[in-house]
């Protein structure tokens, strides 16, 4: 079976294995009676956890993992370009603390009706997807994984996809940072807006909004054909946690249900 291997471990997230479990049980301190086990949906961010993961942990402290046997993560593309979605033809993902199965029901699903290609080169060195993986390695056992790259889908596809792949058994993490590179007083400003429109359902981001917009468009609009909710669970920046405040990237973690 092949593998995809990690590609940013010991770059966004430590590759010794005890490290990587000490900091994900740093991150996520067992939540307050307020946080847990609200949410099967959540948007979280992709940067390096110094930068990015207590936010990130806000999203994973408050997910209902009650009886979970599959995680679908949706992540923006970053390296190689992708024309609609992209699944891997690799059966399995691997992280120091080990290696989950890709659900093979849930790619083939997608593959069938037409809403996503095998592309295991798209996944080969994308991290959006590969930095959620430890995090629900810590929260959750027993599971399988649907990793879909989303490059330039439209709305409807990807709620077509997360309509198609959503059930009681299934957590959906969709993948995105927010502003980049901007000042640390302008990130400020364009985040809350950006945050605003996305618990609002506004599912007109661009990626300057959020480099994950097409796959936050589309849970956002579908969330809002569901009735669902979405609360803002943290929002800060890399110029709050790790990072210069000339130039930062932007954090935040949603909970839809």
């Amino acid at each position: 079976m092949k593998v995809r291997a990690a590609a940013v471990s010991g770059q966004f997230y430590p590759e010794d294995a005890g490290e990587l479990r000490g900091l994900l049980e740093q991150l996520l301190r067992p939540p307050s009676t307020a946080e847990a086990g609200r949410y099967r949906i959540i948007i979280a961010p992709h940067a390096g956890y110094i930068y990015s993961g207590a936010v990130a942990a806000a999203a994973y402290r408050a997910l209902n993992t009650e009886n979970v046997t599959r995680v679908a993560i949706l992540g923006p593309c970053h390296r190689v370009p992708v024309a609609g979605m992209a699944v891997p033809e690799s059966g399995e993902f691997e992280t120091p603390l080990g290696r989950v199965p890709v659900d093979a029901e849930g790619v083939d699903l997608l593959v069938r009706h037409g809403l996503a290609e095998r592309n295991d080169l798209a996944h080969e060195f994308e991290h959006s997807i590969e930095v959620q993986i430890p995090f629900l390695q810590y929260v959750l056992s027993g599971f399988s994984i649907v990793p879909v790259v989303v490059g330039g889908a439209a709305v409807q596809v990807v709620s077509q996809a997360l309509e198609l792949l959503y059930n009681s058994q299934t957590l959906l993490v969709v993948s995105s940072d927010l502003s980049h590179f901007l000042s640390y007083h302008k990130a400020c400003q364009i985040d809350q807006s950006t945050s605003d429109k996305i618990i609002h359902q506004d599912y007109s981001l661009s990626g300057e909004e959020a480099c994950g917009a097409r796959a936050v468009n589309g849970v956002s609009a579908w969330a809002k054909r569901c009735g669902f909710h979405t609360e803002l669970l943290g929002l800060a920046n890399s110029g709050d946690t790790a990072g210069d405040k000339s130039r930062v990237v932007g954090y935040g973690a949603y909970g839809i249900g």
